[in-house]
């Protein structure tokens, strides 16, 4: 329950999940790679550049297990 201020006190924050681990759970979840690598690409014509993200190649499950 919030406090009066509409915080959440310090307990209740270190109770739920961190960040990383929902991040992790859900890429595990749908089979994704929980560990990509970004890469920037740059389109020569247009000089637009984006990023994205490609598995990371791991083939020992330890590692990366999706």
């Amino acid at each position: 329950m919030p406090t009066p201020t509409g915080k959440s006190t310090r307990a209740e924050r270190l109770a739920q999940p961190l960040a990383r681990e929902v991040a992790e759970q859900v890429a595990a979840d749908h089979g994704v790679c929980i560990r990509p690598v970004s890469l920037r690409r740059t389109d020569i014509g247009t000089g637009r550049t984006e990023v994205i993200d490609v598995p990371c190649g791991a083939t020992i499950e330890a590692r990366c297990p999706a």
